[in-house]
């Protein structure tokens, strides 16, 4: 099973899981999942040089506090999103 839907439209992507010391360990990625007022739809690097993703969001889909974790190697394929932010592009 590549997703499992947790609600209209969070999901968590199986084929993408997420590692961050031993806090967080092969932990599916939500999608989508909101960041300081950015919505991403997969992995992102904007303030970090690797790929990242929310592993926990609230029911509006904000990712939670410290609940985060570096993109596995299969992530990168399908879900890297822009690392420019919404606006930054001229």
């Amino acid at each position: 099973m590549r997703d499992e839907l947790i609600s209209d439209r969070l999901f968590l992507d199986h084929s993408c899981v997420a590692n961050r010391g031993t806090s967080i360990v092969n932990k599916p990625c939500q999608f989508p999942f909101t960041h300081q007022g950015v919505t991403y739809d997969g992995c992102t690097t904007v303030g970090d040089k690797f790929p990242w993703c929310a592993t926990e969001t609230d029911t509006n889909g904000r990712m939670k506090i410290d609940e985060w974790g570096y993109c596995g190697k299969e992530c990168h394929k399908n879900s890297l999103v822009d690392s420019i932010p919404p606006g930054k592009l001229n």
